[in-house]
């Protein structure tokens, strides 16, 4: 495989989307994160060696509309009224930028027992390639009446 289907820059973007049907506010979501002209592909869990984080301005210039985009994707949505919803994607950084790091989505509703399971993942993988960091953060979105909330971080 080529060296240029490794990544070299990556950034984090997040985004929320209202609306009574589920796909245009999963669409409302992906501009608000500034990444609805690309074409999404989802990918796993590996963050390669020496990988800059940039900041989300940067990375969004970078993008070429119709491109192709590699992505880490935590989605999460509901139709019930007042239902309580949550997703993350966690990041382990290796101390140590020759080794390679952790990206971990996770996805949560009131339903469930939940509040920690977002760093669990990436932390459990960070621990089998010592010298890692996690730094795991999430957002909760409240649902409003008649609703689709979809909640994006890529």
């Amino acid at each position: 495989m080529p060296n240029s289907m490794v990544p070299t820059r990556m950034f984090l973007t997040k985004g929320v989307g209202r609306h009574k049907y589920q796909l245009k506010s999963f669409e409302d979501a992906l501009r608000q994160a500034g990444v609805a002209q690309q074409n999404l592909v989802q990918v796993s869990s590996i963050l390669p060696p020496h990988c800059k984080i940039i900041r989300r301005e940067q990375g969004i210039e970078l993008l070429k509309p119709g491109a192709i985009s590699f992505c880490v994707m935590a989605r999460c949505d509901t139709n019930e009224h007042g239902r309580l919803i949550a997703s993350s994607v966690g990041v382990a950084i290796p101390k140590n930028r020759k080794k390679w790091g952790y990206l971990s989505s996770w996805s949560w509703d009131e339903k469930e027992r939940g509040g920690r399971h977002g760093r669990r993942p990436g932390s459990r993988n960070a621990r089998h390639n010592s010298g890692h960091r996690a730094g795991p953060g999430f957002g909760l979105v409240r649902k409003r009446t008649g609703l689709q909330i979809q909640r994006f971080v890529c």
